[in-house]
């Protein structure tokens, strides 16, 4: 691994970081805009350097963009990250902040007979296949069933295209509860990426609206959109750029261009940020040696970064896995000094949303809705009319009954329940306030004798004091997603409160995938592939060097992902069937020293 002096560090960290600044701000210019890529590796600044050349862009020619009815599109992965971006930019209507997705829909939005005749050439593709899979397949099977329904809809969905005259775009994850004029997160993607390629008029209106268009997270943009972009800007309708910012290392969802650095032009600037200004000296030397065996690109830590602590643990199988990973927190308490690894915030990481649901106690809600298809996405990302309604309409209610806030009580219910529109209150204002309040002490009495969900649910139907969606109540419905909702309603209050927490990412528990671009002091990483079925991502095989580069090229840039969150100090549980033999690999890896490799159950202070 390549080392550097302390007076190497600070020269690399003033040139790198004020060289990479000042590249990016000449290439923000208007009157000749330059395409460039920024490498930014893991805690390099990136998003302050992007907001920095953004302030300097619209002092320069602020005015410029206002004079023209122009703006900056500023393409980001998350809603998050696209919220910290305007902010920070004091919601500047010249810097246009979008995520992927909803830059995609707005993008094509207007064209509608374009969108008419690429739905229905898609849909018509796609039933075909559809029709030919399921004629070849076992019939009466849950794929065929799940193929059939998915021909239906098709089949009603192009009836339906003629008759609508205008398209919108449907901004939740998961389209199956769309209307029948909206399309989806992922056809706007393609949509997007044909009409740059094939619409003069769209390609045309883009560039004008948008003479520099700059986009966060490169390396995971969807390829077709990507390429799209990179054609476009070789030859654009007038003065263009593309700013795509982006660390290949951090390539961790399928769709990405794996090729993407090879892919940008020699004419284009290719700036760097190679300080690391968030992680502590260890953990830089850790994230240096995973992506030694990629790109070889070398972090520098800061010169006054302090030097940090990372623990490996190795925990052998258990009934209570939880229990283990409780022994690795104090552990680490010990080992770093600071009792907040016990006491204080830790991120715990997990690979699969299913293992943060188990640890977090509310797999009983979570297991059925996951394990239908229908219901899947919905519990993943917390979407749905279903889950829209327990988690924006009854659980407000719950919360406000449990901490016996009868203002807050009926302030929710005068903005939700039917007892309290405007126009009964005028005709009947005594009456309509008794009836809500019977009811809110109806739903009050079963709460503290502690009902279930469901029960909940119908009491609240009941009384009317809310619009419940029908796949809730009806038990006449046969349908796999009434079953799951069936199964998860058996559950409590509690679990929906755990778990709207998670989706919230407020409580202890995010997964892998869903903290990139974040940091947190202290972090642990549950490394479980048997709970997360190893189907894709195997860390063992990675940490303990058995497997193919193929085959770990994603897990490895995953890896990477977590273990540079860590802003003081890291902690890995790696649970596995052997932690004898496991030790061994991982000592011979070489990512880990000896001392800093810690096997579970058995002593605390052991190593």
């Amino acid at each position: 691994m390549t080392k550097l002096s302390d007076n190497a560090v600070r020269a690399a960290g003033t040139d790198d970081d004020y060289a990479a600044d000042a590249t990016i701000r000449a290439c923000l210019d208007l009157a000749e805009p330059r395409s460039f890529f920024l490498f930014a590796g893991a805690g390099s600044g990136k998003t302050r350097s992007l907001v920095g050349a953004l302030e300097d862009l619209l002092q320069r020619d602020g005015e410029r963009l206002r004079r023209n009815r122009q703006s900056v599109a500023v393409v980001t992965y998350t809603n998050a990250a696209a919220r910290e971006i305007e902010k920070r930019l004091a919601f500047d209507p010249r810097i246009e902040v979008s995520t992927l997705h909803s830059f995609a829909g707005r993008l094509v939005a207007g064209f509608h007979d374009d969108i008419r005749t690429w739905l229905g050439t898609r849909l018509e593709s796609k039933l075909a296949e559809t029709k030919e899979a399921l004629a070849k397949g076992k019939s009466g099977t849950k794929i065929a069933i799940t193929r059939s329904r998915d021909i239906e809809r098709m089949e009603a969905r192009l009836i339906d295209l003629p008759s609508i005259q205008r398209f919108v775009y449907d901004p939740s994850p998961t389209a199956r509860n769309s209307t029948r004029d909206a399309f989806s997160h992922a056809e706007a993607i393609a949509m997007a990426s044909d009409f740059i390629e094939t619409r003069r008029g769209l390609r045309a209106q883009l560039v004008a609206r948008h003479p520099i268009m700059l986009i966060d997270e490169s390396q995971d943009t969807l390829s077709r959109l990507i390429d799209a972009l990179l054609n476009l800007e070789v030859n654009p309708p007038s003065p263009f750029a593309l700013g795509l910012f982006g660390d290949t290392m951090q390539r961790i969802f399928p769709g990405g261009k794996a090729d993407l650095v090879r892919a940008i032009p020699d004419g284009w600037a290719r700036p760097s940020k190679r300080i690391n200004h968030r992680c502590p000296k260890r953990v830089v030397e850790l994230v240096n040696a995973i992506r030694t065996e990629d790109d070889g690109q070398v972090q520098i830590a800061r010169v006054d970064a302090p030097e940090g602590h990372v623990r490996l643990f190795l925990a052998p199988p258990s009934p209570n896995p939880a229990v283990l990973e409780n022994e690795a927190r104090e552990h680490m308490a010990d080992a770093t000094d600071d009792a907040d690894w016990i006491e204080g915030e830790v991120k715990m990481l997990a690979l699969e949303h299913r293992i943060a649901a188990l640890r977090q106690g509310y797999g009983a809600f979570f297991d059925p809705l996951h394990a239908c298809d229908d219901t899947k996405g919905q519990v993943r990302d917390g979407t749905g009319p279903e889950m829209t309604f327990l988690r924006r309409e009854l659980l407000p209610l719950l919360d406000a009954i449990a901490r016996n806030d009868r203002f807050a009580t009926m302030a929710h219910l005068r903005q939700r329940s039917p007892h309290l529109t405007a126009s009964r209150l005028e005709s009947d204002q005594l009456c309509a306030l008794r009836e809500a309040q019977r009811a809110v002490e109806n739903i009050t009495t079963q709460y503290w004798n502690g009902v279930s969900l469901g029960d909940l649910v119908k009491g609240v139907s009941r009384a009317g004091l809310m619009e419940v969606p029908n796949l809730l109540l009806d038990d006449s419905d046969e349908s796999d997603a009434r079953a799951a909702w069936a199964g998860a309603l058996r559950t409590g209050p509690r679990d929906l409160v755990t778990y709207d927490q998670y989706v919230n990412s407020q409580g202890s528990f995010d997964t892998h995938q869903g903290i990139k671009g974040l940091e947190f002091p202290r972090v642990l990483a549950v490394l479980s592939d048997a709970e997360a079925k190893g189907r894709v991502f195997q860390y063992e095989k990675l940490l303990t060097g058995d497997g193919t580069d193929a085959s770990l090229g994603m897990i490895r840039n995953l890896f990477y992902v977590i273990c540079s969150r860590a802003s003081k100090s890291l902690a890995l549980v790696l649970h596995t069937s052997d932690p004898g033999t496991a030790r061994v690999a991982v000592i011979t890896r070489g990512f880990f020293a000896p001392e800093e490799i810690v096997q579970l159950g058995q002593s605390v202070h052991g190593t």
